[in-house]
């Protein structure tokens, strides 16, 4: 198990890195012009979005949280 722990959390680092890094990049040259400034939250919400997605990834869908059992779409709803 260790070697895909180790995988897993080495792409999930390297991707909450690059996007950070691009909204610390942006956030300089946010107030130059409306592009940029929309380049700058174009970069947050992407880093949000991923730091999200993760965070649902993790903790499982809602509905084993619940304790009920999780539909896949093989199941045909």
């Amino acid at each position: 198990m260790k070697p895909v722990q180790d995988l897993i959390l080495k792409e999930m680092h390297n991707g909450l890195r690059r996007r950070l890094e691009a909204v610390q990049k942006a956030r300089l040259d946010r107030d130059k012009n409306p592009e940029l400034g929309r380049k700058f939250v174009a970069a947050y919400v992407d880093y949000i979005h991923y730091i999200v997605n993760l965070h649902e990834l993790a903790s499982g869908p809602k509905e084993q949280a619940e304790g009920q059992q999780p539909r896949h779409s093989c199941d045909g709803e």
